[in-house]
């Protein structure tokens, strides 16, 4: 089997043909990942790791052959430029992360052993098969991220959009959801019994996952403008304690005092969230009285000329 039959998987692509955007879709950045699955086992340097994201540039309008037509949620209410560049912070951490994974095999063989491998009752040659466990965890944990970057944009961006990864480019794109109350929740759910199965298949093949990349980094969109904040409300940051983790009950000290909440779906603990708390009071300024103020004397006017003929 060649190198080019193995680009779709490795990159976790689900379509054959390239994302491509149009009033619709948004392409955030595509990734180059394979470069450093190409590579051999623990040769990629520290440049090739940390630039595998090749962000695009912000652009609310999507020009055909007709027209210029504006894309409904590239606005400042849903994607504005800030969250968008906070969106492809989130990946280029994300994409590192993997290509640490993507650092831990050999590339496949070329030749007869590649051909072969898997094809017509031939065993799968267990170089293949090392790179093929590595491919599944780099899909499974890029699942994982997206999975918990989507339950932050659903407050962010007013559950307008959601994120994918896809197409023979190997694409980050946000494509709107029209409507439908999308359940993240479940998608992180099977992600991660997927990458938990991905983990325990390295061991079939003597890789040895470091301890700095079974977490890796946590998908958290700071809140910005467009974020729908109640009246008299605001929000607060509140870190999973450790031995808790989503769905169960946690009690959070606000400026207003202790309240209960319960930690969102698929959260584990170290990770942060959101939660509207009453506004701290604060002082009203009080009227300041007026200070009286005394008469100030007149001094009496002298008596004039006529007056002082008619005085006895």
């Amino acid at each position: 089997m060649t190198v080019d039959r193995w680009v779709g998987y490795v990159e976790g692509v689900r379509t054959v043909s390239p994302i491509q955007e149009d009033e619709h879709l948004r392409i955030l950045g595509t990734s180059t990942l394979i470069q450093v699955m190409l590579l051999e086992k623990g040769t990629a340097n520290a440049l090739a790791l940390a630039s595998t994201f090749v962000p695009a540039v912000y652009n609310a309008t999507y020009r055909s052959y007709v027209r210029t037509t504006v894309v409904s949620y590239m606005q400042e209410a849903s994607v504005s430029q800030a969250l968008w560049q906070q969106l492809q912070q989130q990946i280029r951490q994300i994409e590192a992360h993997l290509a640490q994974i993507a650092n831990l095999s050999d590339p496949p063989y070329s030749g007869c052993d590649s051909w072969c491998s898997g094809e017509c009752g031939n065993p799968v040659h267990p170089k293949i098969a090392a790179f093929q466990a590595v491919a599944a965890l780099i899909a499974a944990t890029r699942d994982v991220h997206i999975a918990r970057m989507n339950m932050e944009l659903q407050g962010t961006a007013r559950g307008a959009v959601s994120l994918h990864f896809g197409g023979s480019n190997s694409a980050y794109y946000l494509e709107p959801n029209g409507g439908v109350v999308m359940r993240h929740d479940i998608d992180l759910q099977a992600a991660q019994a997927a990458e938990s199965a991905a983990r325990a298949a390295l061991a079939q093949h003597n890789i040895t996952l470091p301890s700095n990349l079974v977490d890796g980094p946590q998908a958290m969109i700071a809140p910005g403008p467009q974020t729908m904040i109640a009246p008299g409300t605001q929000t607060m940051m509140v870190q999973v304690p450790a031995g808790l983790s989503g769905g169960q009950p946690l009690q959070v000290q606000t400026p207003a005092g202790l309240m209960d909440v319960q930690i969102p779906p698929g959260l584990t603990a170290g990770q942060s969230f959101q939660m509207q708390v009453p506004a701290q009071p604060t002082q009203t300024a009080q009227p300041v009285a007026p200070m009286p103020v005394a008469p100030m004397p007149v001094a009496p006017m002298p008596p004039t000329a006529e007056q002082m003929q008619r005085a006895p």
